[in-house]
């Protein structure tokens, strides 16, 4: 359910170097990890390079998860989270000024 994403995207219409995502997921899998991300850059004018690298999903139970991670206690997969959302965010709006 804890997912390593990596991924390169670039500006549209744009000459700029890509640039790389790197990020870990909360979901309920590979599909959903991959869905959350599209999900936050979809707000940016910028288009994400194929194939996106998703790696993790180890088995563990949930109950295991929040006892390493208690900061995701209360947030479901279905849910999903992102983490250093607003780090991602803030990269993002500084690589298409």
């Amino acid at each position: 359910m804890i997912y390593s994403v990596h991924f390169y995207y670039h500006k549209r219409g744009s000459r700029k170097a890509a640039s790389k995502f790197e990020g870990i997921v909360f979901a309920k899998n590979q599909g959903h990890a991959e869905e959350l991300v599209k999900k936050l850059i979809s707000d940016y004018p910028i288009e994400a390079e194929e194939p996106f690298s998703i790696i993790g999903g180890l088995d563990k139970m949930l109950e295991e998860i929040y006892k390493e991670r208690p900061e995701l206690i209360g947030i479901t997969p279905e849910q999903g989270y992102i983490y250093n959302e607003f780090m991602h965010r803030n990269s993002i709006s500084k690589y298409i000024r």
